[in-house]
Formats: C-alpha cells, sequence, structure tokens
C-alpha cells in the first residue's frame, strides 16, 4: 500500500504555484479574523433580539398556556433559541421546545424580539417560521 501526504499538505502543494507559505499562511490567518467577526456578530444580534424580547415581555407578561393543565401567567422570557424557549413566572422556571407550543404562542414570543422597521429582523423571523 503507497503512503499518501498529510491532508494538510495537499491544499498547499496546490497553491504553492501561486502563493509562497507565507501568503497562505497571511491568507488562513485572515479569514480566520473574518469569520471570528461574523461569529462575534452573529451572537451580538441574538443577544439584541432575545434583550428586546425580555424587555417586552416584562412590559406586557405573557400568559403562556405550556400544556392544557399547565399555564405560566405573567411570564418573561428569560432565553430562545432555534429549538426552545425558557421562561420565568412567580419563580418558576420552565425551558419548553417550541414544537410543542401552540403556533400562536410560538409567533407571539418570537415576535417580540424582531423589529418592525428592521428588515433583517422580519427576514430572520419568517425564516424561523418557516
Amino acid at each position: 500500500m503507497a503512503a499518501t501526504a498529510p491532508l494538510q499538505s495537499a491544499p498547499l502543494a496546490a497553491l504553492s504555484s501561486t502563493a509562497t507559505e507565507l501568503e497562505v499562511r497571511d491568507m488562513v490567518e485572515a479569514l480566520g479574523r473574518r469569520i471570528g467577526k461574523a461569529k462575534r456578530e452573529a451572537r451580538k444580534k441574538r443577544t439584541d433580539m432575545l434583550d428586546r424580547a425580555r424587555k417586552k415581555s416584562k412590559r406586557s407578561g405573557l400568559n403562556v398556556q405550556i400544556t392544557d393543565s399547565f399555564k405560566m401567567e405573567n411570564a418573561v422570557i428569560e432565553d430562545m433559541d432555534d429549538f426552545a424557549f425558557t421562561i420565568t413566572s412567580n419563580g418558576n422556571m420552565v425551558r419548553y421546545p417550541w414544537t410543542k407550543l401552540h403556533p400562536t404562542s410560538r409567533l407571539l414570543m418570537r415576535r417580540m424580539g424582531a423589529r418592525r422597521d428592521v428588515a433583517e429582523d422580519q427576514l430572520q423571523l419568517g425564516y424561523w417560521c418557516l
């Protein structure tokens, strides 16, 4: 069986005809910085959306029917992601999957984080609804 070159050397070898190793390293470092910046921006957008939803839910108080026999009144959104949300009410905290909540309640909660006049927020809300 023939020995194969390490996977890392194949891309470097392909680029070596047009770029030096130092140039390739610089490109990789620049790409790493761009990826890091994009991750920080995405994290900030999510945090901002959550802060808006939390503030609106504190002002208005949510009444969320979790199950047929369990309802949380004057609840405040504490966290939400693509799969679940966390709300608190009267010292009780519940994390529950979006898929098990009534669609009207899901939309109401997610809309609290979206600004009406910001297209990107509306796009994210629409994407989440799909």
